[in-house]
């Protein structure tokens, strides 16, 4: 089960839940990637919130990882310091999930979003039972719409967002699609009992 995991580690990054110690980074991160996050994120619209907001935020994150609803993981680099978000989201559908990623304004172009997403498929594809991911991106944006290619996602359409109003590229990898990739294999995955 995707909430009995304690952390991921690949070749570059740690992916953990969020905890409460991590607002500062969380909100700094935020802040300095706001003019690069407003155009595809809606909740950068809500920015910049305080330190007392993100712990909160951060908290409603770990309720809805305990309860199995959603699950969202911070990016760190090896030295603990905070690269971007991304997440494993069962809002697409029975038998699927969603991942998506946004990245610190200081890493992006490293590779990280990519190495993020292949750790998130392969994560999916282990503790769960779903037959697809799903990665979505505005089409404006090149950059983030090279990944799930990279990672032989296929696109599969465009649907309208009502939260983002916006048109979304729909990309979707079958379980039996997925392929490991000898660059970001590399991949520890840490858990705890369920009890």
């Amino acid at each position: 089960m995707i909430s009995t995991i304690e952390k991921i580690i690949t070749p570059n990054l740690v992916l953990r839940p969020y905890e409460i110690e991590d607002a500062e980074q969380l909100k700094d991160s935020i802040t300095e990637t706001l003019d690069l996050l407003l155009p595809w994120m809606p909740w950068a619209k809500e920015e910049p919130q305080t330190l007392e907001q993100k712990r909160s935020l951060i908290g409603g994150w770990k309720k809805d990882w305990n309860s199995e609803k959603d699950f969202v993981f911070g990016i760190f680099d090896l030295d603990g310091e905070l690269v971007g978000s991304t997440g494993l989201h069962p809002r697409v559908g029975p038998r699927a999930l969603e991942t998506g990623y946004w990245m610190r304004k200081n890493f992006q172009r490293k590779g990280y979003a990519t190495e993020a997403a292949y750790a998130m498929t392969k994560t999916g594809f282990l503790f769960s039972n779903i037959d697809h991911m799903i990665i979505k991106c505005d089409p404006a944006n090149k950059i983030s719409g090279k990944i799930p290619i990279k990672l032989g996602y296929e696109f599969i359409g465009e649907t309208y967002s009502k939260v983002h109003n916006a048109i979304h590229l729909n990309y979707r990898m079958n379980r039996t699609d997925f392929k490991i990739m000898d660059k970001y294999e590399d991949i520890e995955l840490y858990t705890h009992d369920e009890n």
